[in-house]
């Protein structure tokens, strides 16, 4: 017995838009990088792809998959290191020579350097 091509068409629809969905949580992803909140949204539009790919599409729901976990580590690694991320973001700013610029680069790896040593400290 033959599904109506109404269903069919359904079937596909949902499943290129689970696809459609999961690829630009991709897309989120990498172009809301320095802010947790938008690595927050392209988690949450991973896990909504996942959702509508369950039936109906399997690369929309390996990409969702890994998507959840990258961003999930993203949004993790931009609150541990948000300080040091907004006080890197104000000296780019302020900076308008090369040197200037530098230096906050070296002040951003100086800042990494010390919260990496106080979280190895930690343990």
């Amino acid at each position: 017995m033959e599904r109506p091509n109404n269903e069919i068409d359904k079937r596909v629809l949902r499943g290129r838009f689970a696809l459609l969905a999961s690829i630009a949580s991709i897309f989120l992803m990498i172009f809301t990088l320095p802010s947790w909140q938008g690595q927050a949204f392209a988690m949450a539009v991973a896990i909504a792809a996942l959702v509508l790919s369950i039936r109906f599409s399997t690369p929309a729901m390996i990409i969702s998959i890994i998507m959840i976990v990258v961003a999930f580590l993203t949004t993790i690694g931009t609150l541990l290191l948000s300080t040091e991320i907004n006080r890197y973001a104000e000296c780019q700013l302020g900076a308008n020579t090369h040197v200037a610029t530098s230096s906050c680069s070296d002040g951003f790896q100086a800042d990494l350097e010390a919260r990496l040593s106080a979280m190895r400290a930690m343990k």
